[in-house]
């Protein structure tokens, strides 16, 4: 397992046991602007369990499960969290990416 440490946005809670999170990867486009060029998604395991749509900084371990669905293979990126931190809104980070 890899110590891993992502910062995102609670995409959605899973009842008791954990979290969706969101990474969403910026680059410069040929206008110097910023746009969205791709998204991570990870489960979080945590008795921490923030708000949806709140951005947390995540610290843990992550493996990558594997699952049957439909017939094929899906991986999940999963992190069994050791510290969940809420980040407070700033003016360039409160608008959710998704």
């Amino acid at each position: 397992m890899a110590e891993i440490k992502v910062t995102g946005f609670v995409e959605r809670v899973l009842g008791t046991k954990g979290f969706k999170l969101t990474e969403t990867h910026r680059r410069k486009n040929d206008a110097g602007e910023w746009e969205n060029a791709g998204k991570t998604f990870f489960t979080v395991w945590s008795a921490t369990l923030p708000v949806e749509g709140q951005r947390v900084t995540v610290v843990g371990k992550q493996r990558t499960v594997a699952s049957e669905y439909n017939g094929s293979t899906r991986y999940d990126l999963v992190i069994s969290a050791d510290l969940v931190t809420v980040e407070k809104p700033t003016a360039s980070n409160d608008a959710l990416p998704f």
